[in-house]
């Protein structure tokens, strides 16, 4: 109880520590336990020369009421939503990280068991995927329930032959887009479940897949797929048309990297975890007029890193489910 009270205090007594002129040098390096705080690594790979440093606000945990979180978003109200698996439950908390809400969630169907495990929004409309039963349930923004989204169980075989969702993002107009690991694919749905088309396939060209898993839409309508088989993001437009791709570093040790989670910030930068527990930053790589070699950018270490979230004002939720702890950060040089 007291490490973890000290780490919930560790940003309040930040600036106390290291007085005005030091406090943007020290800080919080992921959820390191009791210890004193320990110097962040500076934001950007060996042959970058940036130097800013990621900066912790404050760390949700199981005094908040966490106890198996699975996935998050923020919703149109700007609250981050946490779902906990162990509920099943969507707990609330607002910017400064102080929970609002806490509402029990449950599919409608005695017959399916529902055990959630992605999350987003789409206008006023909150998402919840179970990937096991392929079925997304829809809420409204106090938390009560809704009705069936999409069934994946009523898709034709002939349109999209068996269907095992992964992860799921949708866009402002509503279509929801589905990454699917067996067949290397994402699928896109209207509002009224209807598949309208499907992309990727199994390979390591452009517009190729292999195994994807987390996927985000920017705020123009970009899908960027974590194409984790090749150690890779891949970004197309609402269609489906590939943009472009740009490949992990590897880890220190050699082994090839595996994003398991992808947002992008209201600058259009996209961030990318790793299953080393590594958060990376990179520029807008998939626009048409960017020059230049794409670089990724160190931004953040977390173990356990496996999903994130980004606030409007840049403020950036990194989720550890092996630690059942959400990490509020604020990055420099973004």
């Amino acid at each position: 109880m007291a490490d973890a009270l000290l780490i919930r205090l560790r940003p309040l007594l930040l600036p106390l520590a290291t007085g005005a002129a030091g406090a943007a040098l020290l800080t919080v390096s992921g959820c390191s336990g009791g210890g004193p705080p320990d110097v962040v690594p500076r934001f950007g790979a060996p042959s970058d020369t940036t130097a800013g440093l990621s900066r912790t606000v404050f760390i949700l945990d199981e005094l908040d009421g966490l106890q198996e979180p699975v996935d998050m978003a923020v919703d149109p109200s700007n609250r981050l939503l946490v779902l906990d698996a162990a509920g099943p439950d969507l707990l609330v908390f607002d910017e400064r990280g102080r929970r609002v809400a806490r509402w029990p969630v449950s599919g409608a169907s005695a017959e399916r068991f529902f055990r959630p495990a992605r999350v987003t929004t789409t206008g006023l409309a909150i998402l919840l995927m179970d990937p096991d039963e392929r079925v997304v349930h829809r809420y409204d923004m106090r938390g009560q329930y809704q009705g069936v989204a999409l069934d994946l169980d009523l898709v034709a075989p002939s349109a999209g032959g068996f269907i095992q969702p992964v992860d799921f993002a949708a866009d402002n107009a509503g279509q929801l887009f589905i990454t699917e690991r067996e067949g290397h694919r994402v699928l896109a749905f209207d509002q009224s479940a209807r598949l309208l088309f499907s992309f990727g396939g199994f390979g390591t060209g452009e517009g190729q897949l292999r195994s994807p898993g987390a996927i985000t839409v920017d705020a123009r309508g970009v899908l960027v797929v974590a194409d984790q088989g090749n150690g890779r993001l891949q970004a197309f437009d609402g269609f489906g048309t590939p943009l472009g791709s740009v490949a992990l570093p590897p880890s220190p040790d050699g082994r090839p990297p595996r994003p398991v989670a992808v947002a992008t910030t209201p600058g259009r930068a996209t961030l990318v975890a790793d299953a080393r527990g590594r958060l990376f930053s990179y520029a807008p790589w998939y626009e048409s007029d960017s020059r230049g070699p794409v670089r990724a950018r160190f931004a953040h270490g977390l173990e356990g890193l496996s999903a994130l979230a980004v606030h409007p004002s840049a403020r950036i939720f990194c989720l550890s489910t092996s630690r059942a702890t959400v990490e509020a950060i604020e990055l420099g040089g973004r």
